[in-house]
């Protein structure tokens, strides 16, 4: 077995980098059936596997990725967490995985097959680079969305945090028992009300568009409604707003059609799809023409509001 080089990890971040557990974030997403934890060996400049899931260890721990190599290397690189959605864009970041290390992760997975999709996240203590955390979605065939990321980021924040982060963790462990990942949602949260950011609810049913009109502007949000999908171009011409709940299932335009129009006026607007039937199909498509995710009826009104913090907390970071 590998030893880990003293260098990777000193003595007062040992204990923090054993509470990585990839079998409980595979476990948290539902798409993920795989993952990986690589950790750094600073001596040989390499990646190495520290611990994996829906891989034969023995193999995988074999794997010496340099930095720049495949979808981990990569992300080593950039220390910039990442979402890889593109069948096309998976094969592209993997070509150039050294045969050795492919032979590896082909016997680690006991055949040949690429993933449908990655999400790839840098571990990070203060200004050390520890590694990389993988997550593959092979068998299931569905798509990670912003909302997987954001929850693999909250438990790697709670495992790894800041240095900055930890002074307040003990000063405030007794009256504050929350993660900061948690504080940092509910701060969003909060600022958001205060600030009155700007959703636009884009649904045929008049009942559903007052429904969810009344719930948001409770939450203190300010919330335009429009009928059609025609009528939400229109008025995303003319103004600004931070984020869409788009119904699929609409007469004069569909919601997949109007999400492609929508991106063409801003590709960086959140949009959350709205569904009355979950269709693993189209939400996979949604997710590739950059819906950050997508919501049932009918609502779970927590998790609703829940999903508009997440992605108001991804566009924060």
């Amino acid at each position: 077995m590998y030893t880990i080089p003293e260098t990777v990890i000193s003595s007062e971040n040992s204990d923090v980098i054993q509470r990585i557990s990839i079998e409980k974030t595979v476990q948290s997403i539902p798409t993920a059936d795989a993952g990986l934890v690589f950790l750094h060996d600073s001596i040989k400049n390499v990646l190495f596997v520290r611990s994996a899931v829906g891989f034969s260890y023995s193999e995988v721990s074999q794997m010496r990725i340099k930095p720049g190599e495949s979808v981990a290397g990569k992300i080593f690189q950039t220390r910039n967490p990442r979402i890889y959605r593109s069948s096309a864009e998976i094969i592209q970041e993997m070509a150039n995985l050294q045969p050795q290390n492919r032979y590896f992760f082909i016997a680690g997975r006991k055949k040949w097959c690429n993933p449908c999709s990655i999400i790839s996240f840098p571990l990070i203590i203060g200004e050390q680079y520890l590694g990389v955390l993988d997550l593959y979605s092979f068998e299931k065939s569905i798509l990670f969305s912003e909302s997987d990321l954001a929850i693999v980021g909250m438990m790697v924040n709670q495992t790894l945090p800041s240095n900055a982060s930890v002074p307040i963790q003990r000063e405030n462990r007794i009256s504050d028992m929350r993660s900061p990942a948690e504080r940092k949602i509910q701060e969003t949260i909060d600022f958001l009300k205060a600030s009155g950011e700007k959703i636009l609810v884009v649904d045929d049913e008049a009942s559903i568009r007052e429904l969810l009109r009344e719930f948001l502007e409770t939450k203190g949000y300010d919330v335009a409604t429009v009928s059609g999908g025609k009528e939400a171009i229109s008025k995303l011409e003319t103004e600004a707003f931070h984020l869409v709940l788009l119904d699929i299932k609409m007469p004069d335009i569909d919601g997949i059609e109007t999400l492609r129009r929508i991106k063409k006026i801003d590709e960086n607007i959140s949009v959350i799809m709205v569904t009355g039937v979950l269709d693993e199909n189209l939400g996979n498509l949604s997710l590739k023409l950059g819906a950050n995710d997508y919501v049932t009826k009918p609502f779970d009104f927590n998790y609703l509001e829940e999903t508009i913090a997440l992605q108001s907390f991804i566009a924060s970071c």
